[in-house]
C-alpha cells in the first residue's frame, strides 16, 4: 500500500521589492486521469497526452470510465474504455457538464448541468442521447449520485440558502431535503446496501466526512483533521471503507485516504509526493480511478496599490463572521501606516492594498475584498484565501 507521510510543504516564501510582490500561484495547474493498484504500488495514466480530464468514475461492469475533460475546449462529459481507447464525447455544447454518475445498471447517466450563472440536474441514457433536465429551482441544484437500486437519486442544492443534501425520485419527482444543519453539506453517495449516505460537510469548520442514515435519523462525523479538509467520498463496494480526497486548496496539495465506516483505520492510498484527488473505487475494489494535479508553479507579479491613504483602511476596522460558520470570525485593524488582520488560526497578516477595497495577504495567495451595502456601509468581506469565504460585521 502507498504510504505518504509528507503531504504538505510548511510555508510559503514571499518575496517584496520596491512596491512589486512576488507571490506562488496555486491556481495554475492541469489535471490528468490515474488508475492506482494499492496491493502493486502501481499508478497507470490511461490518457496519455490530455491534460484537463477530471472526476472520473467506472461504469458498474467495471470495463468503462466516466469523466469531465476541456478536450475539445468546453467542459463536457465523456466515456473511454478502462484503457484509455475508444474516448467517446457524450455532451457537445456551451454548458459545462461534469459531475458524471452512473445508473446501476449502466444504461443512464446522471450529471450536473451549469449554465447562465445556475445549475441543474440532468439525466441522458449512456450514449449521450435523450438527455433531461431533472430539477427546475433558480437556486444551484447539483452533485448528484443513484442509490443502489436505481429508483432514487441523492443531490446537494443551495435553495435554502445554503448548500444541503436532497433526494428525488430518479424522474425528478418528489424532491426532498435530507439535511437542514444551515453549514455547507455536498457530494453525497449511497452506501452499497443503499441505508447510509455519505457526504462532507463543514458543520465542525473545516470540511469533514459525515455519514447519515437515509431517513436522517442520525448524523456521524468519521473523519477528524483541522490543518485540512476532507471531502469527494466514495464507498468501498462491500460497504465497509471510504475513500476520500484530503486537501490543502492553497497549496493544491491533495492525498487519497480511506476509513472504515465506523471512523477508525485510516490509511493513505495514494502514492508519495503526488498530489492525488477524487478517487472512485472499481467494483471488484482492486483498482481506484482518481484525478491526479500536475501543479505549474510560477510567480505572479501583484502591484501595491500606492495612492491607497492609511486612513481609508478605518472604514474596514472591526470583525466580521463568516456566512454558516458562527465560530468563525475575521477582524482587521490599523497600526498607523500597516495594515493587519486576524483569523482561521492566523493571527498578525500584514494586507497589502491592491485597490481601494482590495487587500493581499503578505504571506498567502488570496485577496480579501470589502462591499458596501445599500447606504454605503463596508458591512461584508469577501476572503479568498485557499477558500473562498463571505463575512458580515458583527455589530
Amino acid at each position: 500500500m502507498f504510504i505518504n507521510n509528507s503531504l504538505y510543504p510548511t510555508k510559503i516564501i514571499t518575496i517584496i521589492l520596491c512596491v512589486t510582490v512576488s507571490l506562488v500561484s496555486a491556481q495554475n495547474h492541469k489535471s490528468q486521469i490515474v488508475i492506482l493498484t494499492p496491493s502493486e504500488e502501481k499508478i497507470e495514466t490511461p490518457i496519455k497526452n490530455s491534460t484537463r480530464d477530471e472526476e472520473p468514475e467506472w461504469s458498474p461492469n467495471g470495463k468503462q470510465i466516466l469523466f469531465d475533460s476541456k478536450l475539445k475546449g468546453n467542459r463536457d462529459l465523456y466515456v473511454m474504455d478502462a484503457n484509455g481507447l475508444n474516448i467517446k464525447r457524450l455532451t457537445a455544447n456551451s454548458a459545462k457538464e461534469d459531475h458524471g454518475s452512473w445508473s446501476p445498471d449502466g444504461s443512464k447517466i446522471v450529471y450536473q448541468y451549469e449554465s447562465k450563472g445556475n445549475t441543474d440536474v440532468y439525466i441522458m441514457n449512456a450514449d449521450g442521447t435523450n438527455q433531461q433536465r431533472l430539477t427546475t429551482h433558480s437556486a444551484r441544484d447539483g452533485w448528484p449520485a443513484w442509490s443502489p437500486n436505481g429508483q432514487e437519486i441523492v443531490f446537494s442544492s443551495e435553495r435554502d440558502g445554503h448548500r444541503e443534501i436532497y433526494i428525488m425520485n430518479s424522474d425528478g419527482t418528489n424532491q426532498r431535503r435530507l439535511t437542514n444543519n444551515a453549514y455547507e453539506s455536498t457530494d453525497p453517495v449511497f452506501s452499497p446496501n443503499g441505508k447510509w449516505i455519505a457526504f462532507n460537510s463543514e458543520i465542525e469548520g473545516n470540511s469533514a466526512i459525515y455519514i447519515m442514515k437515509v431517513n436522517n435519523s442520525k448524523i456521524r462525523k468519521i473523519t477528524n483533521d483541522n490543518k485540512h479538509y476532507d471531502e469527494r467520498p466514495s464507498w468501498s463496494s462491500d460497504g465497509k471503507r471510504i475513500l476520500f480526497t484530503r486537501g490543502n486548496a492553497r497549496t493544491m496539495k491533495y492525498a487519497l485516504l480511506s476509513i472504515s465506516r465506523k471512523g477508525k483505520d485510516l490509511q493513505f492510498i495514494s502514492p508519495k509526493n503526488q498530489s492525488i484527488s477524487r478517487g472512485n473505487w472499481s467494483p471488484d475494489g482492486k483498482r481506484i480511478v482518481a484525478q491526479k494535479i500536475i501543479s505549474k508553479r510560477k510567480a505572479l507579479k501583484k502591484e501595491v496599490f500606492t495612492m491607497f491613504k492609511p486612513e481609508q483602511f478605518d472604514n474596514y476596522v472591526g470583525s466580521f463572521v463568516v456566512k454558516g460558520k458562527p465560530n468563525l470570525t475575521f477582524s482587521f485593524r490599523r497600526e498607523g501606516n500597516r495594515f493587519f488582520g486576524d483569523g482561521a488560526g492566523k493571527k498578525n497578516i500584514e494586507l497589502l492594498p491592491s485597490s481601494e477595497v482590495s487587500f493581499f495577504p503578505r504571506n498567502f495567495p488570496g485577496e480579501i475584498t470589502f462591499h458596501r451595502n445599500e447606504i454605503g456601509d463596508f458591512n461584508e468581506v469577501i476572503i479568498n484565501i485557499g477558500k473562498k469565504m463571505k463575512g458580515y460585521r458583527i455589530k
